[in-house]
């Protein structure tokens, strides 16, 4: 039985198996979306621990799909991790107010990866 379950909704391919690959491998569900409405979608049905999210998407990019999840009634307080290649504090400074528990950039390592998880995940258990 997996430990936790993490939707990442990611529109990269590349992205997508890279996050699949390092979460699967230390025993978390992983569930992938190609985008914000898929990723919306999904929350709904699958109920995850914690979220990925891609700033850089179509249709309907991070910031918004962040800002949905925060003032809707499905699982408004799940912690959001903000992926992006974006690194301007003003950006940064922006995903936070929109409601992101953590960002990080792309490139990045699985050992980052896994330590942000186990941080927000304990923070959540503990509240």
């Amino acid at each position: 039985m997996p430990k936790k379950k993490i939707l990442v909704i990611e529109d990269e391919p590349d992205y997508q198996r890279l996050f699949k690959t390092i979460l699967a491998a230390e025993g978390y569900g992983v569930v992938l979306a190609d985008n914000g409405e898929e990723g919306l979608k999904l929350l709904e049905e699958t109920s995850p621990d914690l979220i990925f999210l891609d700033i850089n998407m179509p249709k309907m990019d991070g910031y918004e799909v962040c800002t949905k999840i925060r003032s809707g009634e499905v699982q408004p307080r799940i912690p959001i991790i903000f992926i992006t290649i974006r690194s301007q504090v003003e950006e940064i400074v922006q995903g936070l107010k929109l409601g992101a528990d953590d960002y990080i950039l792309k490139p990045f390592s699985p050992e980052e990866v896994l330590a942000r998880v186990a941080a927000l995940l304990r923070k959540t258990s503990a509240s």
